[in-house]
C-alpha cells in the first residue's frame, strides 16, 4: 500500500510525520530530510498489546539536535481488526518542547509539514483523489479539507485498493490545509505555511484516522464513513 523511499523522493516513507521548517529558539532545522540537523529517536514504549477488537501501540520518542533533546513526541496507534473489506488505524499524537519555543511551519505553496503518507502508486494516471467536494483530475496544493482518499491499482493487484485520511472536528485550525499529488504523496499540512511557535511545556496534539478499503468507494460512501468517524468521536457516557 504505501512506498518506502522512493526514487523520485527519497526522504518519503510510508506513514510519517515531519516538517521542512523546525525552529528551535533561534535556530532553524529541517526534519522533512535526512541530515537536517535534527532527527526522531526511539526513547521507550509506552505499551505493546493485542486482542481481538484491536492492536494498540505506544511509543514516546525525541527530537534531537546532536544530543540534546529539544521536543517530547508520544505516538499511539490503534490499528483495528479487519472486516475482510476495510481497516482503521487510528494515530494519536502529542508533542512537547522542552527547553526552548519550537516553531512549526509548512513548505510554502504546498503546505506539507505533519501528517503524510506515501502511497505506492505504480502509475500516476490510473490514481483517483477523492475530497469532500467529488474526486479531483488535479493536484491540489495547500487545499483545507476534512479528509482525502488516494485510489490506484498497486503492484500485482487486480482491482483497486486504497485509504483515505480523515481529520477529526476538534483538529486545531479545522480543516487544515493539504497537498495531494497523484503520484502517491497525501500530506495533511499543520500549522500550515504561516507557522506557530509553542512554547516550553505546552502541548501540542494531533490525531487521524486512516481508512484502509478494498476497491475504489464511491464519494457518497466515503463521506457517509467520515461522517460516522466524527459522530463516534463526539459521543459520550452519561
Amino acid at each position: 500500500l504505501t512506498d518506502d523511499f522512493p526514487r523520485d523522493h527519497y526522504h518519503h516513507h510510508g506513514v510519517f510525520w515531519a516538517w521542512p521548517y523546525v525552529g528551535v529558539g533561534k535556530k532553524t532545522y529541517n526534519l522533512w530530510w535526512h541530515g537536517g540537523g535534527i532527527a526522531p529517536k526511539f526513547v521507550r514504549w509506552l505499551d505493546r498489546q493485542t486482542g481481538p477488537v484491536a492492536a494498540i501501540l505506544g511509543v514516546e520518542n525525541g527530537w534531537f539536535v546532536g544530543e540534546k533533546k529539544v521536543m517530547i513526541e508520544r505516538v499511539w496507534l490503534r490499528v483495528f481488526a479487519s472486516d475482510g473489506l476495510e481497516r482503521a488505524l487510528d494515530l494519536d499524537f502529542t508533542w512537547i518542547p522542552i527547553e526552548e519555543p519550537i516553531t512549526l511551519r509548512g513548505a510554502e505553496g504546498k503546505s506539507y509539514g505533519g501528517l503524510s503518507v506515501r502511497f505506492a502508486v505504480e502509475r500516476a494516471e490510473d490514481t483517483v483523489i477523492t475530497v469532500p467536494y467529488g474526486r479531483t483530475k488535479e493536484d491540489l496544493p495547500d487545499t483545507p479539507l476534512a479528509w482525502a482518499d488516494l485510489t490506484t491499482r498497486f503492484r500485482g493487484a487486480a482491482r483497486p485498493s486504497g485509504a483515505a485520511v480523515f481529520v477529526p472536528l476538534d483538529h486545531p485550525d479545522y480543516p487544515p490545509t493539504w497537498l495531494t499529488r497523484h503520484y502517491g504523496a497525501m500530506c495533511v499540512g499543520w500549522p500550515g505555511v504561516k507557522g506557530k511557535t509553542f512554547t516550553p511545556g505546552e502541548l501540542i496534539r494531533l490525531r487521524y484516522r486512516l481508512w484502509i478499503h478494498k476497491d475504489g468507494p464511491q464519494p457518497d460512501k466515503l463521506r457517509h464513513v467520515y461522517d460516522d468517524y466524527t459522530a463516534g468521536l463526539q459521543a459520550k457516557w452519561e
